[in-house]
């Protein structure tokens, strides 16, 4: 396997890419594939009548977890009719799941969870951010699960207390280790 540091790496990595966009525009005539890459990416718009505490705590956790924002600001009529409908100054809507009207730090995190990692530098924002959220990056040993877990399940004793290996006192299954041995 070839890796940043090989001399054939770089014009191997350029020809793979090169066939899968040749690829994909063979199957998506009307778009490249740079444009399914943007869609994939997983954006957060934001969608606000006034700058208010709340936006700015969104705003500034989606930049700390590396979310890049679209935000749009409405005036005018159409921010009275925004205000009437969300209650609230203003609205975030991910790209991928539901959206919500105002400041709520739990749904900033499931978001921050929810999309796609496509640097190394993205990961380190968003696992920084979970981090300052009090997340852990895995499961600790303190956590307990729940259920039957998959090695107890598979274990050759139901006894916790019972020896796993066989018993010595059997004889062996070898015939021939019955057998009195004579000397000559």
């Amino acid at each position: 396997m070839l890796t940043g540091t090989d001399p054939g790496y770089a014009p191997r990595n350029t020809k793979a890419r090169e066939m899968l966009a040749n690829a994909w525009q063979a199957r998506h005539p009307d778009e490249d594939i740079t444009m399914a890459a943007q869609r994939a990416i997983g954006r957060v718009t934001v969608t606000y009548t006034a700058q208010t505490p709340g936006l700015d705590d969104t705003l500034a956790a989606f930049a700390k977890a590396g979310i890049p924002v679209r935000e749009r600001r409405l005036e005018g009529q159409d921010a009275a009719d925004f205000t009437a409908a969300h209650g609230d100054t203003f609205n975030v809507q991910p790209d991928y799941g539901d959206g919500w009207d105002g400041y709520d730090p739990e749904r900033i995190t499931d978001t921050v969870m929810q999309t796609a990692i496509l640097s190394p530098g993205q990961a380190a924002d968003q696992i920084a951010y979970l981090r300052d959220q009090g997340l852990p990056e895995s499961s600790g040993s303190d956590n307990r699960s729940t259920g039957d877990e998959p090695s107890s399940l598979f274990e050759g004793s139901t006894n916790e207390l019972e020896d796993a290996a066989p018993n010595n006192t059997e004889k062996s299954i070898n015939p021939r280790r019955w057998k009195k041995r004579r000397k000559p």
